[in-house]
């Protein structure tokens, strides 16, 4: 929800600021911004409904935080609602807000690197125990990682830009069938 708060607070900011011309509020605005673990500070009350979450951020935490008497500004950015999913697997619950990910997963990237250059040299001849001895692995390590070859380019780009579901990890990848048909894998990890 920190996250949620700050982009609602970055792109509201930017209009309240814009009718004050002090700059020490304009500094202490950037301060506030980049200090992420502050921001459940700035919730006045989250109302919970069937699929999203209404936020409204207190009005008096941010008039002491940015000292601009934000009352005389346009509220408009003080209440706004972001969806949720409710993700379970096997006995787990997580709870997933809406355009949320993971961010880049430098494990996820070299695993898809290395799955690509272990295909290559399967195409040149070479055998999955080969591949195994040669680069101190297992051959079911070979096996599983090579499922990442497999994944849809745009799901590759989102994974290089960060922006795959929270539940796409190297180890769901690994441990699950992956569908070759490249909409199934789209509707299978949507559902992550």
């Amino acid at each position: 929800m920190q996250q949620a708060v700050q982009r609602q607070l970055q792109s509201s900011i930017g209009i309240w600021l814009s009718q004050s011309n002090d700059p020490e509020i304009h500094q202490r605005a950037l301060a506030l911004l980049d200090q992420p673990d502050g921001m459940l500070s700035m919730v006045d009350r989250v109302d919970l409904q069937d699929g999203s979450l209404t936020i409204a951020l207190a009005k008096t935490v941010l008039n002491q935080e940015l000292g601009i008497g934000i009352e005389r500004f346009a509220l408009s950015g003080l209440t706004f609602t972001i969806p949720f999913n409710l993700r379970r697997r096997s006995v787990e619950t997580r709870f997933v807000m809406g355009g949320q990910t993971s961010g880049l997963d430098m494990s996820l990237i070299a695993n898809i690197a290395r799955s690509h250059q272990w295909l290559d040299r399967i195409k040149n001849g070479e055998t999955l125990d080969q591949i195994a001895d040669s680069d101190k692995t297992t051959k079911k390590r070979v096996q599983q990682t090579l499922n990442f070859a497999f994944l849809a380019p745009d799901i590759v780009c989102d994974i290089v830009a960060g922006k795959q579901s929270i539940g796409l990890t190297s180890t769901w990848i690994a441990t699950h069938e992956v569908p070759i048909c490249w909409d199934k894998q789209r509707w299978l990890i949507a559902t992550l």
